[in-house]
Order: C-alpha cells, then sequence, then structure tokens
C-alpha cells in the first residue's frame, strides 16, 4: 500500500482528497495519513511490515450516509475492505468525521527479504 494508491481510490468518490492536516474547507472533504507501521518479529527478526492508513472524511452531516457509502465503496474497490470506523462530532467547527483505520494486511514481506540480503 502506498499513499499514492490510498489517495488515487479516494479521488474516485469525487470529494476533496488531501494529505490529513490540509486547509481545504469544502463539504465533504477526506483527509487522509499513514502514521503507523506495524511490525511482525519472529525469532528475534523482523518478518514483516504493515502499513496502517487513517481516513478521514469530514461532513456538515451526521450520519452522512451517501459520503460514507462512497468512501467505503471505493476502499472495498482498492482492496482495502477491512477497516474500522469511528464517527466523532467536532462541534468547534460544526463538522462530523468519520475515522476509517485499516492496515495492509498483504504486508511488505518482500521488502523486508530484501531488507535482509
Amino acid at each position: 500500500m502506498s499513499e499514492k494508491s490510498v489517495c488515487d481510490a479516494l479521488k474516485k468518490t469525487g470529494y476533496p482528497v488531501n494529505l490529513l492536516g490540509s486547509h481545504e474547507t469544502r463539504l465533504p472533504r477526506i483527509s487522509y495519513a499513514m502514521p503507523d507501521e506495524n511490525v511482525l518479529y519472529a525469532d528475534d527478526a523482523r518478518y514483516a511490515a504493515f502499513d496502517q492508513c487513517e481516513v478521514r472524511l469530514y461532513t456538515d452531516r451526521y450520519p452522512d450516509a451517501e459520503a460514507e457509502a462512497s468512501v467505503e465503496e471505493c476502499l472495498e474497490n482498492a482492496g482495502y475492505g477491512s477497516f474500522s470506523k469511528a464517527r466523532n462530532p467536532i462541534s468547534s467547527e460544526r463538522l462530523h468525521e468519520t475515522t476509517y483505520t485499516f492496515t495492509d494486511t498483504k504486508g511488505r514481506t518482500e521488502d523486508v527479504e530484501e531488507e535482509e540480503k
């Protein structure tokens, strides 16, 4: 999984898509970040690395079933259908945030194997 593949998948919603922290004001809008790398160790060695991604959908309606369905369809079509979902109001900005968190379960064992050679 790469930032580009996630961004390309999310752009199919037709909503503005940016890295987390941008100041896009149109709603609905989507931000994403790849904050963590989960590592699996076996026999005291790094066995596999898994990228984690966070996608945040900002809307002015709660819930915005249409926008959520669009994001979920794009994630599923891109192979990221195993995600957790959380909804949070942001009252100070009069927004609603739906956060999708998922991990690339295919991992990057090829990358790790190359590092060991």
